[in-house]
């Protein structure tokens, strides 16, 4: 299951809502600014590596778009149609 905004927003409400005040019900108030500090850090870190792997993934989706591109024109340069080996008129395959 692919990493969404979805669960960047759920991880983000969990971190800076639910979890401080569950834990603050047990501990004194001022530690309470620690808690925060510490979602706040957490959160950045999640979106740090949201950001990351979002980049990674069009930089790996451009380089794959790059490389078809270029068999493509290379198959397409030799002659033979799309496919290499076939002919160019289809009226000279066999069987048709």
């Amino acid at each position: 299951m692919r990493w969404t905004w979805g669960h960047t927003l759920l991880a983000l409400g969990y971190i800076l809502y639910v979890l401080p005040s569950l834990l603050l019900a047990t501990v004194p108030d001022r530690v309470s600014i620690w808690w925060v500090l510490v979602g706040l850090l957490l959160a950045g870190v999640i979106l740090t590596r949201v950001i990351i792997n979002r980049r990674r993934e069009a930089e790996i989706l451009l380089v794959n778009q790059q490389r078809l591109h270029t068999i493509l024109m290379q198959t397409n340069a030799g002659g033979g149609g799309c496919l290499a080996g076939w002919p160019d008129v289809p009226d000279q395959s066999p069987g048709l």
